[in-house]
């Protein structure tokens, strides 16, 4: 039920400091090292040795990871570099994951078999992904990884939960990983609507990002959903970029008062996907918006959201 491609695993400066971090995501242990030369590493958590797990007590000795039960060190490759009581290296190695960057956004490849390259490249370092002074959050949401993707062409929702007002021009394109949605709302500045136009873009399952003209400028917006298992999630979100409040005052408060009511959404959303079940046939009527077109795009990422059993997420409290 998981799907693979990119994954945001963090910020550069959440593996600062020399030692290495530990990581669950995508079902499996992790742990991360950023090395001398500032470029991190992705790998299996536990030791090839004894089983120790490295992202506890880890520690970084130039690009290698030491073990911090038999000092054992581990290179970028994963392979066993070196044991400090023997001159004889075993053929012992951790499984790495390739890691690139957006900006100060880390990213891993995550597929079940090892052998597969990254098949698609991140988005390129254009505003609207995150960069460094960019406004950025991030949570743990109990919601299935595939929700977050499916809530943006579930238009019916926008004006009955949000109270966003119609939307309309609503348009999909592209069938591979890369898939790009349209769409105009309405957005309330000092009481009136202004028209909204809202760009998202979504970089196989694992990246959204949204581009929103409104009121004359430009706010550009990243979500990254990282699955940790089946049934929970990071969501990572950066703004951006935000006109600073002592050359223009009214976009900074367009833009300050845009990005409140985005994250005031989000706590809308939430609640909601955090009790609900998941159904494999919902049943939709014609103002709901391509949400099975969306099930048949994401399944090409390794998940059959046809054959899912439609009370798989009642384990997760939905009468809480």
């Amino acid at each position: 039920m998981l799907p693979f491609g990119w994954f945001q695993v963090g910020w550069l400066d959440d593996f600062e400091g020399g030692a290495a971090v530990p990581l669950e995501y995508l079902g499996r242990r992790l742990v991360a090292w950023l090395d001398d030369e500032q470029r991190l590493h992705v790998a299996d958590a536990f030791c090839p040795h004894m089983g120790a797990h490295l992202g506890y007590g880890g520690r970084v000795v130039g690009d290698r990871l030491q073990c911090p039960f038999h000092n054992w060190e581990f290179g970028p490759d994963g392979r066993c570099r070196r044991v400090p009581y023997s001159d004889r290296l075993p053929a012992a190695r951790l499984r790495t994951y390739p890691v690139d960057y957006v900006g100060d956004a880390c990213f891993a490849w995550f597929h079940d078999d090892e052998a597969v390259p990254p098949q698609w490249d991140l988005p390129c370092r254009p505003a609207f992904v995150p960069q460094p002074g960019f406004l950025r959050y991030m949570r743990e949401v109990t919601m299935l990884w595939q929700d977050v993707g499916e809530n943006a062409c579930d238009v019916a929702h926008f004006p009955s939960l949000h109270q966003t007002g119609d939307v309309s021009d609503f348009r999909v394109e592209g069938d591979g990983p890369r898939r790009r949605l349209t769409m105009r709302t309405p957005f309330a500045i000092g009481g009136q609507p202004v028209d909204c136009h809202w760009t998202t873009e979504h970089y196989g399952p694992g990246i959204i990002t949204n581009r929103v003209d409104v009121a004359g400028i430009s706010i550009c917006q990243t979500t990254a959903v990282t699955p940790i298992d089946d049934d929970r999630l990071h969501l990572r979100m950066s703004f951006g970029p935000i006109p600073e409040r002592s050359r223009d005052l009214r976009d900074h408060l367009v833009a300050r008062m845009f990005i409140s009511r985005f994250l005031k959404n989000g706590d809308q959303d939430v609640p909601i996907f955090e009790r609900k079940i998941y159904r494999d046939r919902p049943r939709l009527v014609g103002g709901d918006g391509p949400i099975l077109d969306y099930r048949r795009w994401v399944a090409q990422f390794g998940i059959d959201s046809q054959s899912r059993p439609a009370l798989l997420a009642s384990a997760r409290g939905a009468l809480k």
